[in-house]
């Protein structure tokens, strides 16, 4: 704007009495040139008396066109140059606060904005001092609404052309003013025009497959979702849901780096916790999508977190990341070439920012449960994905474990994390009998503590009263109700075919070795009576650990060994043969026991 020592008052008053002169004219043409010499004039100064006569003396005729314009009206003389007129009209009354209260302003306001839902091609016309206008025009938050409501942007984004950086990150930067609204106004939202809106852009996207649609999609369900509306508004989940999953299959960009990504992410979470607008995972293909989108905002927390030295606060969306994402890891086996590609690297870099914030953060001082639940997954993805264990990994995860086990209620979950890392031992021939005999040893601790935990007195007083686990008493109602139970069922059951695939043709090293023999039986018993009641009872755990100790050293010159009621004090539990044997005994046993050997 022009300082006043600069503005020349005898051309003002020239131009103002053209424009008075003009607009009085019959002639359109005329009206229309009067207008255009006084924006151009008076549109780099700021005077509230200036713009106050420009809006009286607005011609009649013009402001009924922009009326019917505004009604979509296009056979009106000189149509072409009104539509320029308009833009330009709404651009100068809003380039400052001058008449933001006045009526017929508002009135051109709402003709500009019903407007521009009728695109021209042939118009060209840069938007940029129309965004700052526009920006002006808002900053009273009522008329935020009436953008809003009237799903303004998605008109702007498909009337203008945008193709210019500059232009998108000005329009991008005016979407999240406009939709950042103060609580105070939440009354005042509609959430019919909201659902229009959502539909409307939802429905642009899909008939496009432009971008900038999906972006303008997240800022108005990340507007619904910071008011608390989404179970309020009624839009296809399911297309939202493919929206999604285009958008994260895209392999050329880093996701964690991308606000789109995590805006995403932002809004499932959301919509994840609701009632109404919500979705079950019922396929590998969505459990990999919905894995990709929660790894996102996963790995976004942890980034701040690191920056920050903060610890992790483990509230239920956390919490609900990592089941899904867990999940995805139990399924990865069994997942298909495409969908293990796409996955991968969204995992790694995931599992990169969790490594990172173990070295960084204090990761020991946040409560052992929630350390329990943070290294489960962490465990599985090393596993599952053949991770190298760092030195500092190995230290993390051997002093938590170190910690876990002097918890008497969570043995077993000691058991459970440890078995993982079992994995990774394996017997070196060249170095003697020793070695040999130190991993039978291990296998004989573990053998122990795995039934002193099934037979402890308070775990199986909770399974019988509460049929529940320790940390895991929410984990069906509040974190596994996203899966549907087909799915459960059907990762699991192509596990257990996976690893019988896998090993049907193997046999181990030690094959005929008695101690190997009878520790492979031990197992398969245990595990048995596992899945048939979930716990041991301590007359069966005592005589299981009487097997282990017998014949810890090797020392039965046998190749088969057979139960008999001078070994166990109850056969009947205990019994095993081929044919009651189940797969995930056989498959837990080799496993262990190959891995270990």
């Amino acid at each position: 704007m022009e300082s006043s020592q600069n503005i020349d008052t005898k051309a003002n008053k020239r131009a103002i009495q053209n424009y008075r002169s003009g607009t009085q004219s019959n002639d359109v043409y005329m009206q229309i040139e009067a207008i255009k010499n006084f924006i151009s004039h008076f549109s780099n100064q700021d005077d509230w008396t200036t713009d106050r006569y420009f809006i009286k003396n607005f011609p009649s005729q013009i402001y009924k066109d922009f009326y019917e314009m505004s009604e979509g009206k296009t056979n009106l003389d000189l149509y072409q140059e009104k539509q320029i007129l308009l833009l330009n009209v709404y651009t100068f009354i809003f380039r400052n606060k001058n008449l933001m209260m006045n009526f017929e302003a508002e009135s051109i306001a709402t003709f500009f904005l019903k407007f521009i839902r009728f695109r021209d091609p042939n118009i060209k016309y840069d938007p940029s001092n129309m965004m700052d206008s526009i920006l002006i025009y808002v900053s009273h938050y009522p008329y935020k609404l009436v953008i809003i409501h009237g799903n303004a942007m998605l008109r702007f984004l498909c009337y203008f052309d945008l193709g210019k950086s500059n232009l998108k990150q000005k329009f991008w930067s005016m979407c999240q003013k406009i939709y950042e609204l103060h609580e105070n106004y939440k009354c005042f939202i509609s959430y019919v025009k909201l659902t229009e809106s959502v539909n409307q852009i939802m429905n642009k996207y899909s008939s496009s497959r432009q971008q900038d649609f999906c972006k303008l999609l997240t800022i108005v369900l990340n507007f619904v979702r910071v008011f608390d509306l989404l179970d309020y508004i009624e839009f296809d989940v399911t297309m939202f849901y493919r929206i999604s999953e285009e958008i994260f299959s895209n392999e050329t960009q880093k996701l964690t780096e991308d606000t789109l990504y995590f805006d995403i992410y932002k809004i499932w979470k959301a919509m994840l916790n609701g009632s109404v607008n919500t979705l079950r995972i019922e396929s590998t293909e969505q459990l990999v999508t919905f894995t990709s989108i929660f790894s996102v905002g996963l790995a976004r927390k942890l980034k701040k977190l690191i920056q920050d030295t903060s610890n992790i606060e483990m509230n239920k969306n956390v919490k609900n990341s990592l089941y899904i994402i867990y999940f995805s890891l139990i399924a990865y086996p069994v997942m298909n070439e495409k969908l293990k590609n796409r996955l991968r690297q969204v995992l790694l870099e995931l599992h990169r920012f969790f490594q990172k914030y173990f070295e960084k953060c204090s990761f020991q001082n946040i409560p052992i449960y929630y350390q329990f639940e943070i290294l489960q997954y962490y465990i599985k993805s090393i596993v599952t994905l053949n991770v190298e264990i760092s030195p500092h990994d190995h230290q993390t995860i051997r002093g938590f474990l170190d910690g876990l086990i002097m918890h008497s209620t969570l043995n077993l979950h000691w058991n459970f994390l440890f078995a993982h890392l079992l994995f990774d031992i394996s017997f070196d021939s060249t170095n003697g009998q020793s070695d040999f005999a130190s991993n039978f040893n291990k296998i004989n601790q573990y053998l122990h503590r795995l039934i002193y935990s099934l037979s402890d007195e308070i775990y199986t007083n909770k399974l019988k009263w509460e049929q529940k686990l320790y940390l895991f008493e929410n984990l069906k109602c509040c974190y596994l109700k996203i899966f549907s139970e087909e799915l459960i069922q059907s990762v699991f059951t192509g596990c257990e075919s996976h690893l019988l695939d896998m090993f049907k043709d193997e046999s181990p090293e030690v094959v005929g070795n008695n101690a190997y023999e009878i520790y492979s039986d031990i197992m398969c018993l245990v595990v048995q009576i596992f899945n048939d009641s979930n716990y041991l009872e301590k007359s069966t755990a005592d005589s299981l650990r009487k097997l282990c100790d017998e014949f810890s050293n090797e020392i039965l010159p046998i190749s088969s060994y057979v139960y008999d009621s001078d070994n166990v004090e109850d056969t009947s539990v205990i019994s095993i043969n081929d044919q009651t044997e189940r797969p995930i005994a056989i498959l837990l046993s080799k496993r262990f026991l190959d891995g270990l050997l």
